[in-house]
């Protein structure tokens, strides 16, 4: 927690913007604001529990000593939520396969080979891709939805939260089906090999 504390510490929230999912964007204080078509791909994302009942109302988010405060409307500081119940997130925009696994929607071209794979997995099959991302899986009712959901590359679980676009949370399980432990496959890199190579000579 002392890590995004620190990342967290000497910055301001962009706009003061909220999003329904309970995100805000924060920049060092010596950076300038951002021109208005670049708030939504600039900063370091945050999220915390607490802010998601203040995404869908008219609330403000700012920073005042080592605290996030809401504001609502007439000025008023209604919460304050320490840094140390944060944490720095990525938010990717997701498409609900047909089998339930979220897929990346800018990287939609490799969705078929993917959902082959996690097809074949769930059948127990030798998947035709191996690979060892965590997958996130949900509902098959939200087949074919966009969903939002946060990622935290630090993290065992690096899903923390999925979301509708309207920030309503959704149920969510995170797996490896596709590991190469999983499919007794072991990953040997050409460093390995080399090494190997010199031991045997």
């Amino acid at each position: 927690m002392r890590e995004i504390e620190k990342l967290m510490s000497d910055t301001y929230v962009i706009k003061g913007y909220i999003t329904l999912c309970g995100v805000i964007r924060v920049l060092e204080q010596s950076v300038p604001m951002p021109d208005s078509k670049y708030l939504a791909f600039t900063g370091l994302e945050c999220w915390s529990q607490g802010l998601i009942k203040y995404g869908k109302g008219d609330f403000s988010a700012r920073i005042n000593e080592r605290k996030v405060e809401i504001v609502n409307q007439n000025s008023r500081v209604v919460d304050k939520i320490p840094f140390n119940k944060f944490m720095a997130v990525e938010s990717h925009g997701c498409i609900v396969l047909d089998n339930g696994y979220l897929h990346d929607e800018i990287i939609m071209d490799v969705a078929p080979l993917y959902k082959k794979a996690l097809d074949q997995a769930d059948r127990g099959e030798m998947p035709d891709i191996l690979d060892n991302s965590r997958f996130v899986r949900v509902s098959t009712k939200l087949k074919g939805k966009k969903l939002i959901a946060l990622e935290r590359s630090d993290s065992g679980q690096k899903t923390k939260a999925v979301f509708m676009p309207d920030g309503t949370p959704v149920d969510f399980k995170e797996s490896t089906p596709l590991s190469y432990k999983r499919w007794c496959k072991i990953f040997v890199t050409e460093e390995d090999l080399c090494e190997l190579y010199c031991f045997e000579e």
